[in-house]
Parts: structure tokens; sequence; C-alpha cells
């Protein structure tokens, strides 16, 4: 218990494995740090954006990360979710998009602005991103950093 203790705090205090690794894999260990096997959870990261939000400045791959990271916290601690979905695409804008098939507590959340949805919503607002939660059959969320953020792609000649 202790070494998994300290794991979560080094995991939350420095996201080394963003650094080394890249998005998608950070995000991939948390949220199977973050379940129990035994649950049978279900599992998808997927990075549609072909590596794009690891070429962001990183403080928005850190701020996106931790929102991801609190998302996936949230489907596993409070709604128990049997299937939780990771997925970074570009179009129009970078979209981070975390979903869960788990109990929605939408009204109640949203009429006491929990702890964290307000974090989730600041840091979004700091790296000037629009923040989207939706609950039907579970919950959604999606951030979104707009083109102009996004990090272009070099072309070949």
């Amino acid at each position: 218990n202790c070494i998994q203790g300290l794991r979560e705090i080094i995991d939350t205090s420095i996201p080394s494995l963003l650094e080394l690794f890249g998005f998608q894999h950070a995000v991939r260990t948390h949220l199977e740090r973050a379940i129990d096997p035994d649950e049978g959870v279900e599992i998808d990261v997927r990075d549609l954006s072909g590596g794009m939000v690891d070429r962001l400045p990183q403080t928005k791959r850190i701020a996106l990360f931790r929102i991801a990271q609190e998302a996936i916290n949230n489907a596993v601690r409070h709604a128990s979710a049997s299937r939780i979905e990771v997925e970074i695409e570009c179009r129009d804008g970078l979209h981070l998009r975390v979903r869960d098939n788990g109990r929605s507590m939408g009204a109640i959340e949203i009429r006491q602005a929990s702890g964290g949805l307000t974090h989730m919503r600041t840091r979004a607002r700091l790296i000037a991103a629009q923040f989207d939660i939706r609950y039907n059959g579970g919950t959604e969320i999606t951030v979104c950093l707009p083109a102009s953020e996004c990090p272009k792609t070099e072309v070949l000649a």
C-alpha cells in the first residue's frame, strides 16, 4: 500500500510518463492504475490526432493530461463505470474526449459545482480551451483547443 501510495504521489506531482512516452501512453497507464483489474473495466485510449497532442506546449499538454486524469478518477471512484474511453482527435481544433458508461450525477454535480469539475473547468480556461460536459447513459467530458492553438504539422516537400 505504501509503495502504491508513493507511486500515486509521484504520478500526480510530476507527469514524467507524459514527457518520456507521450500523452496516449501516460493516459493509458493512469487508467490501468486507477481501475481494479478484478472488476473487468474495459478501457480504450485512442490518439486519432497523429500525435498532435504531444507537440503542444508543455503547459497545455499537462493541463489536458490533468483534465483526463480527473475525469478518469471520477468515472472510477464515483460512477462505477464498466467502460472508460479516452480519445484525442484533430478537427477544427484539438479535442480531448473522456467518456464513461457509469452512473451520472449530472444535476447534483452541476448544482454543487464539485471540486473536480471546477478544477477541470479552470484548467481548460487557463489554456484557452472550451470545456463541455454531457450526461447521457454516462458522462462525456470534452475539451477543445481552438485550431489556432494546435501545433501545425510539418509538410514534407
